[in-house]
């Protein structure tokens, strides 16, 4: 196969996908989606780090009628635990800030934080009627790499990710590729 046909095909994959509503995409694609899960705006934090143990990728906080409210990454918790842990510290327990800045931040700290504290505000969301480019159009204007898809009522059902949109079209691609080669 010539790079020409290669590319050509690369260009008719991109349109194909960034053209499906995320739906068909969450169908068509879900594993290359990434892993989430949702929590309550009231949840400890140490139960954002336990379902990101588990291998969750992103968490979405819900509010009590769960509509998407915030979302948590990796990065949040590296962050704000690792680079900020200060900060998080005083705001949560300002009495004892001065003692724990100079020692190991004990595992009880944990249970008074609770996920707001490390949440983005209302991240980007799309619905499952929305096209990926239109998705792709949010990531960018927002300067993010992911949004929330919520389906009925604005309940969460999936995240999608610039790296999942991207291994999508390489999925659509080797299709294409194999189809044009098995002629």
């Amino acid at each position: 196969m010539e790079e020409k046909e290669v590319l050509e095909l690369f260009l008719e994959s991109i349109d194909e996908v960034l053209g499906m509503s995320i739906g068909e995409f969450i169908e068509k694609y879900n594993e290359v989606l990434p892993r989430f899960d949702i929590v309550g705006e009231d949840e400890p934090l140490n139960t954002v780090i336990e379902k990101m143990i588990r291998g969750k990728d992103y968490i979405i906080v819900v509010d009590s009628r769960n509509r998407v409210k915030n979302m948590i990454t990796y990065i949040d918790l590296l962050k704000y635990l690792g680079m900020k842990q200060e900060r998080i510290l005083s705001t949560a327990l300002s009495s004892v800030h001065g003692t724990l800045r100079r020692s190991k931040i004990p595992g009880e700290v944990f249970k008074n934080i609770r996920v707001t504290v490390l949440s983005t505000p209302l991240p980007p969301h799309v619905t499952v009627k929305h096209n990926a480019r239109e998705a792709l159009h949010i990531m960018e204007s927002m300067d993010t790499t992911y949004v929330a898809v919520v389906g009925d009522k604005n309940k969460a059902v999936a995240v999608i990710t610039l790296h999942a949109i991207f291994r999508a079209i390489i999925k659509e691609l080797h299709r294409r590729i194999k189809e044009k080669t098995s002629q």
